[in-house]
């Protein structure tokens, strides 16, 4: 049974103790985070991928909470962050079409260096450096696997606004992290009507 409040308070918890952790980007978890929603929700998408975007990368903060010994990928993040993301947003039962496109954010970067030529000299100079950990862009069947994916289309709408999210210096305060929150006690009240 999912609870509502549970959730609500361990996000918040990990955004205001750990969210200032930063990732070899010109800003912070919590703010590359933010940044992201307000690109999602700018762009007209449903607030479930609004959601995703929004929680995309919890797993490079999550262990901290944890005090858990993780793969680093140098002074870039936490190796298979999407993994972890999907193992912590998956215990509170939430819905595939939110946890999918986190799990597979990673993945569709290496999809989109490999069928997109341009797509790689685009990136961050810390999104090349990671794609190195991640496995490099994919061959032609794993390219095949992941665009035969039922959450094809919303992992690559969730890794493009991920792309887009790099404004430095970007500040999130309380007011801000506070509205998100609410937006996601919201969302997640909204499942149990519908469930």
């Amino acid at each position: 049974m999912m609870n509502t409040q549970n959730i609500v308070e361990q996000v918040t918890f990990l955004f205001r103790q750990f969210g200032n952790e930063t990732y070899g980007e010109g800003m912070s978890v919590l703010s590359h985070s933010v940044q992201s929603a307000e690109i999602a929700e700018a762009s007209g998408l449903d607030d479930e991928l609004v959601m995703a975007a929004l929680l995309h990368d919890i797993g490079h903060i999550y262990p901290l909470a944890k005090d858990e010994h993780v793969e680093m990928m140098d002074l870039f993040g936490t190796r298979h962050h999407e993994d972890i993301a999907k193992s912590f947003l998956g215990s509170y039962f939430l819905p595939e079409r939110l946890i999918e496109p986190i799990a597979m954010h990673v993945d569709a970067k290496r999809y989109l260096c490999a069928a997109d030529q341009n797509y790689i000299n685009d990136l961050s100079e810390a999104s090349r450096t990671t794609l190195m950990y991640q496995g490099g862009p994919m061959n032609e069947e794993e390219q095949h696997a992941f665009k035969n994916h039922e959450f094809f289309n919303e992992a690559i709408e969730i890794r493009k606004i991920d792309d887009a999210a790099k404004q430095e210096n970007y500040f999130v305060g309380d007011s801000k992290l506070n509205y998100w929150m609410w937006r996601l006690e919201e969302y997640i009240a909204s499942l149990k009507t519908i469930s």
